[in-house]
C-alpha cells in the first residue's frame, strides 16, 4: 500500500481546512472591527451633541451671570479720619466729641450703595453707611425707586437725600471733593433725608445744560418731624461752570425734645451755589437764607463759604472762608428756643460765626486720596445759645437744649484717607 500520497492528501486536507478557517476568521475580525467603527461613531455623534449642549447651556449661564452683572452695581465708599480739638472745649456731640485728644470717630464712615435695574427703565437703590460719630450704626440713608418717565423726564420715591445745597448728594463721600469734609458753614445739618417723591427733567438751554427738580414730602426723626416739606432746584452748567437756585418751604413741624413742641407756620430757604472747575482751578461759592415766622417777629440766618483750590499733579491745596450770622430781631434773652431746636437739627446755623480753613489733598491712585485741615473758628458770639458743629456733618447733640460756651476761637486738626471701592 502506498502510504505517501494519502500523507500528501491529508496534509492538503489539513492546509485547505486551516485556510478556510484562516478566512472566517479575518471575516469575523472584518465585521467586528466594521461593528466597532459603527459604535466609535455613534458614541462620537452622541459626545458631539452633549458638547453643543453643554456649550449652550454654559453660554445661557453666562449670559444670565453677564445680564444679572449688568443689572446689579456695586460701589462703597470710607473716610477714616483723625480729629483733634487745639483747646479742651466740651463740644457736646454724641458719642465720642472732638476734644485734645486725636479721636477717629467724629469724621470717620462707610458706606455701600446698590443699584439694581428692576425692568426696562426702573431701577431700585439703597444705600447704607455707619458713621463713626454714631457707633457705627448702620442706618438706610438712601432706600428709593426710579422710574424713567420720557428721555428728559424721571420720577423718585422712598427715603431720597434732602437736597438742600449742592453737595448734598454726595457730601458723605469724602473722596468726592477736595476739603476734609465739606464746608462746616452749610453741611452740618442733622436731617439729610426725607421720604417723598422728587421729579427731575433734564434738557438744553441754548449751549447750556439745564436741570430742574421739584420735590416734596416728611420726616420723622428723633428730634424734629417736618409733615410737609416743598422744594424746587434748579442747576444751569457749561463747560466749567456750574450754577444752583433752590428754594424750599417748610410747614407743620414738630420739635421732640423734652416733651417740647412748635409749629412755627413756615420755615423758607433759599440757597444760592456756584461751582468752577477747569481741572486746573477749583472755585465752590454757596450762600444760604433762612427765614422763619411765627407770632413773634421774623429772623434770618444768613451762611456761606469761598473755597479755592488748585489741582497741581496729585496734589490739590485748598483754603475755605466760612460764616454763620443771624438776624435776630429778639433781645438776645428771649430767642425762640424752638426755632433753635429746629435748626440745630435741620439747618444748620443759631449763631454767630466765622471760619478759615487751609489744607493739602494727595491722590495717591484713582481711588485712595490723603487729606489734611485745620479749620479755624473766630468771632465767635458767647452767650447761652452758641455752639460750634464741626463734626461729621450728621452728627447730634446728645442734649439739644444744652450748648456749650466755646469762648472767642479755637482750631480744629484733621488728617486722615478717603477711598472708593
Amino acid at each position: 500500500m502506498n502510504i505517501k500520497p494519502i500523507a500528501l492528501l491529508a496534509v492538503m486536507l489539513s492546509a485547505q481546512t486551516t485556510v478556510h478557517a484562516a478566512t472566517l476568521d479575518n471575516k469575523a475580525l472584518t465585521e467586528k472591527v466594521i461593528s466597532l467603527e459603527k459604535q466609535n461613531s455613534a458614541l462620537t455623534k452622541q459626545v458631539t451633541k452633549m458638547e453643543t449642549v453643554s456649550t449652550k447651556r454654559i453660554g445661557n449661564i453666562k449670559q444670565i451671570m453677564t445680564a444679572r452683572d449688568e443689572r446689579i452695581r456695586f460701589n462703597g465708599f470710607l473716610s477714616a479720619m483723625a480729629t483733634k480739638n487745639r483747646k479742651n472745649l466740651d463740644l457736646n456731640f454724641e458719642g465720642t466729641g472732638i476734644d485734645d485728644r486725636w479721636s477717629f470717630s467724629p469724621d470717620s464712615i462707610v458706606g455701600m450703595q446698590w443699584d439694581y435695574k428692576v425692568v426696562e427703565g426702573t431701577s431700585a437703590t439703597v444705600q447704607a453707611v455707619a458713621k463713626g460719630a454714631k457707633g457705627f450704626e448702620v442706618e438706610a440713608e438712601w432706600m428709593y425707586l426710579t422710574h424713567q418717565l420720557t428721555d428728559n423726564v424721571s420720577i423718585r420715591a422712598g427715603r431720597l437725600r434732602l437736597p438742600l445745597y449742592a453737595l448734598s448728594e454726595t457730601f458723605e463721600v469724602g473722596f468726592s471733593y477736595p476739603w476734609v469734609r465739606p464746608p462746616v458753614d452749610l453741611y452740618i445739618a442733622d436731617v439729610t433725608s426725607y421720604e417723598g417723591v422728587a421729579i427731575t427733567h433734564k434738557g438744553q438751554w441754548g449751549d447750556w445744560f439745564l436741570t430742574s427738580e421739584v420735590w416734596g414730602g416728611s420726616i420723622d426723626e428723633e428730634l424734629v418731624k417736618i409733615r410737609e416739606e416743598i422744594g424746587t432746584d434748579f442747576v444751569l452748567s457749561n463747560g466749567p461752570w456750574e450754577f444752583r437756585l433752590l428754594g424750599a418751604r417748610v410747614n407743620k413741624q414738630i420739635i421732640r425734645a423734652f416733651e417740647a413742641t412748635t409749629s412755627p407756620a413756615s420755615l423758607n430757604y433759599v440757597v444760592w451755589s456756584n461751582i468752577y472747575d477747569d481741572g486746573n482751578w477749583l472755585i465752590h461759592f454757596e450762600l444760604a437764607d433762612l427765614a422763619a415766622s411765627k407770632e413773634n417777629p421774623t429772623t434770618s440766618n444768613y451762611t456761606g463759604y469761598l473755597s479755592l483750590a488748585k489741582h497741581i499733579n496729585s496734589w490739590t491745596p485748598y483754603v475755605v472762608a466760612g460764616f454763620g450770622d443771624s438776624d435776630q430781631e429778639q433781645d438776645e434773652g428771649k430767642r425762640n428756643a424752638d426755632l433753635f431746636l429746629f435748626t440745630s437739627n435741620l439747618i444748620p446755623k443759631y449763631y454767630h460765626e466765622k471760619t478759615y480753613s487751609v489744607g493739602l489733598r494727595y491722590d495717591v491712585n484713582p481711588k485712595m486720596a490723603l487729606k489734611f485741615d485745620a479749620t479755624y473758628f473766630y468771632d465767635i458770639k458767647e452767650d447761652e445759645m452758641s455752639r460750634i458743629r464741626v463734626s461729621n456733618p450728621t452728627t447730634r447733640l446728645t442734649d439739644p437744649t444744652k450748648v456749650a460756651l466755646l469762648g472767642d476761637n479755637t482750631t480744629i486738626l484733621t488728617f486722615g484717607t478717603d477711598i472708593v471701592f
